[in-house]
């Protein structure tokens, strides 16, 4: 019984997050690689790689990302169905 009661929690925290991708960069400066993508207000974040991408689990139930960079605005992008941004 406890074991199953483990597994049933597990795949309960499991399937309150989802993995989801992208891309950041500008129209003048193409992708912008170390760019911060975090989930607004909390500590879970990633940066981008040399190519501008990023992948991050967010919550299913939504939120927000955050994206910084040095020299450019940050921005607050809506979590929504999709699984890619760009």
């Amino acid at each position: 019984f406890y074991l199953s009661l483990l597994f049933l929690l597990s795949f309960s925290i499991m399937a309150q997050e989802r993995l989801i991708t992208g891309v950041v960069g500008s129209e003048s400066e193409g992708v912008l690689p170390g760019t911060s993508v975090t989930i607004k207000g909390t500590t879970v974040g990633t940066v981008t790689d040399a190519e501008g991408k990023f992948s991050i689990k967010v919550p299913a139930a939504g939120g927000f990302l955050t994206v910084s960079s040095i020299g450019y605005i940050t921005l607050d992008i809506k979590i929504d169905n999709k699984n890619s941004y760009k």
